[in-house]
């Protein structure tokens, strides 16, 4: 089934002025609650390289700056020393490029001086929750309206989880 993705204004709003403050870009959320395509959504305009740590079988990451950002998913399996401090350097040296973090946890140390500097904006799994309005947008593009009493139960129940709303809006949109 096709899924259809939308995100809150608040994180559009926030992560748009990161984007102008801001160097790197870090959100950490546990699996299922959208950081890759929620990024992916918020960088479709930008010209992005794309790494997943997860699939990195070189003893060196080989990072492409011929672009506006680099996506680096599955920051939470970047272990190596000599890779951290590699990523830390290439952040240094590489100033005019955006570098946006995904991790399924917390932000690690080696990057808390760029926090400590004002560098690095921190996302977490909060921010990325859906508000009522987001969920009547997402009911929207798949075609499914809802009374107002539903759709508070509905973004009540589900608690705002991204993966989850969207499974319910294609189960309603299928007649469920």
């Amino acid at each position: 089934m096709e899924q259809k993705f939308v995100v809150n204004d608040k994180l559009r709003k926030n992560f748009e002025n990161a984007w102008r403050e801001r160097q790197v870009i870090f959100f950490s959320a546990p699996c299922g609650f959208g950081k890759t395509t929620t990024a992916k959504f918020l960088l479709a305009r930008r010209t992005v390289c794309y790494q997943d740590i997860a699939e990195l079988n070189k003893p060196k990451l080989s990072l492409d700056f011929d672009c506006d950002a680099i996506l680096l998913d599955n920051l939470q399996m970047l272990k190596d020393l000599e890779l951290q401090n590699q990523l830390v350097a290439e952040i240094r040296k590489h100033k005019e490029t955006h570098f946006v973090l995904l991790s399924r946890g917390v932000l690690p140390g080696w990057l808390m001086p760029f926090r400590n500097e004002s560098l690095l904006q921190l996302f977490a799994n909060s921010d990325l929750l859906f508000d009522q309005q987001t969920v009547a947008e997402m009911l929207h593009l798949y075609g499914v309206e809802l009374t107002e009493l539903e759709l508070v139960a509905l973004q009540k129940n589900a608690c705002g989880y991204p993966l989850a709303l969207n499974i319910l809006c294609q189960q309603l949109k299928a007649g469920a």
